[in-house]
C-alpha cells in the first residue's frame, strides 16, 4: 500500500467517524458547501480589517501624499532659488517683490484695481 492509499484511507475514516456512521456527502451538496466557503473566503479577504477594500483606499492616499510631496518639492525648489536671487541683489527679481507688495520707483503714481466683485468680497 501506498503512501497516497494510506492517506484517502486515513481520511475516509476520520471523515466516517465525525459523520457518525452517516453516508457520505453526494457530490453536487460537496460542491455546493466548497463554493460556499470559498465565496466566505473571499469575502473575509476583502472586507477584513487591512484587507484588499483598505489596501485600494491606503494605496490612493499614499498616491495622492506622493503627488503632494512632489509638488511640495518643486515648491521648495523655486523659494530657495528666489531667496538666493533676493539676497544677491538681483535687480529683476528686486522690482518684482517690491511690486508685488505694492511699491513704485519713485515719481511713479501707483492705480489699484478695484473688480466689482471684489468690493462685495470686501464688505463682506
Amino acid at each position: 500500500m501506498n503512501r497516497m492509499q494510506r492517506v484517502k484511507q486515513a481520511l475516509a475514516f476520520l471523515l466516517g467517524r465525525a459523520g457518525g456512521g452517516r453516508a457520505p456527502l453526494s457530490p453536487a451538496l460537496g460542491r455546493s458547501l466548497l463554493a460556499l466557503a470559498a465565496a466566505g473566503a473571499l469575502v473575509w479577504f476583502v472586507l477584513r480589517d487591512h484587507g484588499l477594500l483598505d489596501h485600494a483606499r491606503l494605496r490612493r492616499a499614499l498616491d495622492s501624499l506622493d503627488a503632494r510631496s512632489r509638488h511640495l518639492e518643486t515648491q521648495i525648489v523655486w523659494y530657495r532659488e528666489r531667496n538666493r536671487l533676493l539676497q544677491a541683489g538681483d535687480p529683476f527679481t528686486l522690482e518684482e517683490e517690491a511690486r508685488r507688495l505694492g511699491m513704485g520707483r519713485p515719481g511713479e503714481e501707483l492705480f489699484r484695481v478695484v473688480l466689482p466683485e471684489d468690493t462685495a468680497t470686501a464688505k463682506e
